[in-house]
């Protein structure tokens, strides 16, 4: 079996690999899911102290964690959730905030469930998730502060902003002179 796996360096970092994907398919399909939960957590474990300082880190340690036999760290799962959702893996951060939901029910975690599943259109099942909230709950959702970048000719928007309760607060200016004005609530 030489050649089957192979070792890369990345920075001070080493890293296993199957030599080949197809590898990789093999060995899943032959391990039972009881296998494959137990080694995962095996890997947890030995990476459990390793800095998590890389959006990579975070959502590969996540994905391990919820796949294995290990109890999952809550604030990784939502930090990695985050991230899948920055990069724009929005199925990822649905699955990932799904877990978060399912294992804490919080807030923060139902709001990021929300979000990647509006944002895949499905805007009922956001509702729902976030309906399990009384109204007072979901107002530490709510930015603390909204601002308008408008452009000073730009007079409907101004109407628009100022339906939205925001008030001008000054003038954006560059060396050109004035681009823009700001508007917050």
């Amino acid at each position: 079996m030489g050649g089957l796996i192979r070792i890369v360096q990345d920075g001070s970092a080493l890293h296993a690999r199957f030599s080949h994907p197809l590898y990789g398919d093999v060995v899943r399909r032959r391990l039972g899911t009881v296998s494959a939960r137990r080694l995962r957590g095996r890997i947890v474990t030995a990476l459990r102290g390793q800095p998590l300082d890389s959006a990579a880190a975070r959502l590969r340690m996540a994905q391990l964690s919820i796949e294995s036999d290990q109890p999952v760290d809550t604030d990784l799962l939502i930090a990695a959730t985050k991230d899948a959702i920055f990069l724009s893996n929005v199925p990822l951060g649905e699955h990932l905030a799904q877990a978060a939901f399912e294992r804490d029910g919080g807030l923060q975690a139902a709001a990021l469930l929300s979000r990647a599943l509006l944002w895949q259109g499905r805007p009922k099942q956001a509702d729902e998730v976030l309906a399990r909230f009384s109204p007072d709950d979901l107002d530490e959702l709510r930015p603390p502060r909204l601002i308008s970048l408008i452009h000073a000719a730009n007079v409907r928007s101004q109407r628009v902003s100022e339906k939205l309760g925001q008030r001008y607060e000054r003038d954006v200016v560059t060396a050109a002179g004035p681009v823009a004005q700001l508007w917050t609530t």
